[in-house]
């Protein structure tokens, strides 16, 4: 897969501790538009892309509100179980989404 949810590194780096290690807000434009932030050559996604191999991550076409949902889901400050389980049940649909991506283009 393209991320673990702990330290392990896969096509990209693992997640745990993802939101206290970045910057928020650059976390959130990171996940929403991956692409434009390799155009524009911020120095961390310029990192990222040549530590994983100048693999880019897919832009997901994310709402402001999806990112948000999985910034909470990555740094468990979900408190209601009823929405946790809708937040795992999307990040798992969106991980399903992007490996069916990835299947396409191999």
């Amino acid at each position: 897969s393209c991320h673990s949810l702990g330290k392990e590194d896969g096509i990209g780096p693992g997640l745990q501790g993802v939101t206290t290690l970045r910057d928020r807000k650059w976390l959130a434009r990171w996940i929403k538009k991956p692409n434009l932030l390799l155009a524009e050559q911020d120095p961390t996604a310029m990192t990222l892309y040549q530590k994983y191999n100048k693999i880019l991550m897919p832009n997901l076409k994310l709402n402001d509100s999806e990112v948000a949902a999985l910034l909470l889901y990555l740094d468990g400050k979900e408190k209601d179980s009823r929405n946790e389980d809708h937040g795992k049940k999307w990040a798992t649909n969106k991980v399903l989404m992007v490996r069916s991506m990835i299947d396409e283009n191999i």
